[in-house]
């Protein structure tokens, strides 16, 4: 009677155990899903639930392409949980990576056939380096306004190393992340979507960002405000090189790229000889918002 008395408050003990691992596991998944629900609400699209076993995803649709958001442990149960976007990005013809140094985690796994490049941006030297089998694609695809969205997920919502991935059709992003509070993944998913904005621009037929703070016309560019093809009378973010029109910019008051709010932009200059050294600055002097 003893040994049964013994076997039954240890099979007791263990139900009990099975029972508060469920119950915390269970409000770890509920605090995923309502974060998630609450990007399914700002950004529609279809959202899966996760589970015991499983994290919720959200399908989302942007413009023309389409975005997946989920979120899991690196390294399987032993790391640190990490935040991916996948966009499709049918406009990419390289590969490139753009990891931190040095990484804590491996967020990306290396690719082979990829080799260093070397770049002479001292904005992103200090946190990552960036590694392509193209050199000047690679180059070309970190504008201003990629590395400075670059700089903006690293720093916000939530502090912590970010990485990036560039596949033919495909950009992959990840970063470090443990926050359940909807609206840090909210500000996750634009930062995400912004720097894919700035990525399709460098892809785009007329455009080129040659030094800092020299910045040729864009063609076949949309307004992120109104949303209609640039063809005239443009303007661009002086922080992060984001085009506009003019009138959509002064009727915005300020960048339409979440997170920068800059109030003053500048006059592109075409593509061509250089000007007269004694004519006028190309840039507009800023402007206040109305």
């Amino acid at each position: 009677m003893e040994c049964l008395g013994i076997a039954f408050v240890i099979f007791a003990a263990g139900i009990a155990i099975l029972v508060i691992l469920a119950a915390r596991a269970q409000s770890r998944t509920d605090r995923w899903n309502q974060a998630f629900t609450g990007a399914a609400r700002r950004f529609g699209g279809d959202l899966k639930f996760g589970g015991w076993w499983s994290y919720p995803q959200l399908r989302l649709n942007y413009g023309s392409t389409f975005a997946r958001l989920t979120t899991y442990t690196i390294d399987g149960s032993r790391g640190p949980r990490c935040l991916e976007l996948v966009i499709q990005f049918p406009d990419a013809r390289f590969r490139c990576e753009v990891l931190p140094k040095p990484p804590s985690w491996q967020l990306i796994s290396e690719t082979p056939g990829l080799f260093p490049v070397e770049f002479a941006w001292d904005d992103l030297r200090h946190r990552w380096h960036l590694r392509a089998d193209d050199g000047d694609e690679a180059r070309t695809f970190l504008s201003p306004g990629v590395r400075w969205q670059l700089e903006q997920l690293w720093e916000g919502p939530e502090h912590g190393e970010v990485a990036l991935s560039i596949r033919p059709g495909w950009m992959l992003l990840r970063k470090k992340w443990s926050s359940t509070r909807p609206t840090d993944i909210e500000q996750f998913v634009e930062f995400g979507l912004s720097l894919f904005d700035q990525a399709q621009l460098t892809r785009t037929i007329g455009i080129e960002f040659k030094e800092e703070g020299s910045i040729q016309a864009v063609e076949n560019a949309q307004c992120r405000v109104c949303g209609d093809v640039m063809e005239s009378e443009i303007v661009y973010c002086r922080r992060c090189k984001t085009p506009h029109h003019r009138e959509c910019w002064e009727y915005n008051g300020a960048c339409s790229t979440y997170g920068c709010r800059e109030t003053q932009y500048l006059l592109p200059r075409r593509a061509g000889p250089l000007p007269d050294e004694n004519a006028d600055s190309p840039f507009a002097k800023p402007v206040k918002p109305r």
